[in-house]
């Protein structure tokens, strides 16, 4: 929900297919009137299901930070299973040098700019990146911030990083399940640990790194896999100290772990 209007994301085609009586029921729970929106993978524009659509930008105040979201379009721009994780990196990044790797969605670059951060670098193989990060920060007075934003493949701004002796307080990284950047592809089961280890190769002693997911079939688990795969060579040590998930107002079917909307791992280099 979004400053109530409503949004159904339907990644599930069986579920979709049963569109109209989730809706029907849903209009006798919260009553009729409601504007409701239905986004489609693969589809530009939003659907609209009832109601108006919404005539100009939404703005979601967040812990004190504005994101602009347009509801006319399908694509994501605030993933709000991500609440906690901003929340997080507000309160963690006074004075600190933030590095975000994919996904402007998170809102992290913004939450960690008015958090007192000194500067950040976001890099993200889509120009839809750039776009959704530039109009956070606008819609927080935030135009003139410090804040890079780089169009290219993580793997190879991380080699330029390490290269160029770059080092960060604070890694985010998020990364799709599948994604084709402009040179190599990133896939999430397979590239994972190497982009891990490529990450602790920019921290610093007192670094954290967290690693997060919302890829329904990658688990917990295999999520603490990925990283001891990627600590093997690390000649530091690293600690896997807090876990996140999405907020509790995000149900889950505890029968299907892949039900569960967030996974992620933090990590304090030592």
């Amino acid at each position: 929900m979004y400053n109530g209007q409503f949004v159904f994301r339907w990644q599930n085609q069986a579920l979709k297919r049963q569109a109209k009586l989730i809706y029907a029921g849903f209009e006798r729970v919260l009553g009729k009137g409601q504007t409701i929106l239905a986004a489609t993978s693969g589809q530009e524009k939003m659907q609209l299901v009832s109601g108006q659509f919404p005539k100009s930008v939404t703005s979601v105040l967040e812990n004190g930070v504005t994101y602009p979201v347009d509801l006319t379009i399908s694509r994501q721009q605030l993933a709000l299973e991500f609440r906690e994780v901003r929340d997080w990196v507000k309160q963690t990044s006074q004075q600190k040098r933030l590095l975000n790797l994919f996904s402007a969605e998170t809102g992290v670059v913004t939450a960690a700019m008015l958090g007192g951060a000194i500067e950040a670098i976001t890099v993200d193989p889509t120009n839809r990146a750039t776009t959704t990060i530039q109009a956070q920060l606008a819609a927080n007075n935030l135009d003139q911030a410090a804040v890079e934003m780089r169009t290219m493949d993580v793997p190879n701004y991380l080699d330029y990083a390490i290269k160029h002796g770059l080092t960060f307080d604070t890694i985010t990284i998020n990364p799709p399940a599948f994604i084709r950047g402009k040179k190599r592809a990133f896939t999430l089961e397979q590239d994972l640990p190497a982009l891990v280890a490529q990450a602790l190769q920019v921290a610093q002693n007192g670094s954290q790194i967290l690693v997060t997911t919302t890829t329904p079939t990658y688990s917990m688990k295999r999520l603490k896999q990925a990283v001891s795969d990627a600590t093997q060579n690390y000649t530091g040590h690293v600690t896997a100290s807090t876990e996140f998930h999405a907020p509790a107002d995000f149900l889950q079917n505890n029968a299907d772990r892949h039900s569960e909307a967030l996974r992620g791992l933090l990590l304090i280099v030592e």
